[in-house]
């Protein structure tokens, strides 16, 4: 059970090792549109973005939910090693994702979950299992393991942002 040439480490249920995903700078912005709440996407609110002298490929919704389909339909997720993955929006918010969600396939789907989320605050599994997505209080290093290691992928970096203590990297943003 590993990628070819990888050797991938058994994960038992007790074990501590795993990985958290952070995605920076995400685009779910919300907004009422008519009398729903939506998160706001270059298909459906090009002309209203127009109008309000936004552009309108700003707002990609659909860069996270592609992001977070690969995140949890990864190798790593099915063997139980992802434990969470952080999404930061542009404005600021940040939320949790728990590693057993099950993110929705299409686009509008996933827009309107994440507007009932960023309306109510989380939202529950059915069966009260607890919370699947959450607001939480920034920064994120506060809710990652302390001691962690934190590489940073991206192709708008510099190298002298990647070579800096990554603490900063996330409590600044």
């Amino acid at each position: 059970m590993g990628l070819a040439g990888i050797s991938v480490a058994p994960c038992y249920q007790g074990s501590k090792g795993g990985i958290y995903f952070i995605l920076q700078n995400a685009s779910l912005v919300a907004a009422y549109v008519g009398k729903r709440y939506q998160i706001l996407n270059p298909d459906e609110h090009a002309n209203l973005l127009r109008r309000k002298n936004k552009n309108p490929y700003d707002y990609r919704p659909d860069i996270v939910h592609e992001a977070l389909l690969q995140i949890m339909g990864s190798r790593l997720c099915i063997a139980g090693r992802v434990h969470g993955v952080f999404i930061k929006t542009d404005e600021g918010i940040l939320i949790r994702v728990e590693a057993n969600t099950q993110i929705p396939k299409t686009l509008g789907s996933f827009c309107n979950m994440m507007a009932e989320l960023l309306e109510k605050f989380s939202i529950k599994s059915k069966g009260n299992y607890g919370k699947l997505l959450c607001l939480i209080e920034n920064p994120v290093t506060q809710h990652l393991p302390v001691n962690s290691r934190k590489i940073v992928l991206g192709n708008k970096m510099k190298a002298t942002d990647r070579d800096r203590d990554m603490d900063t990297n996330f409590s600044a943003n």
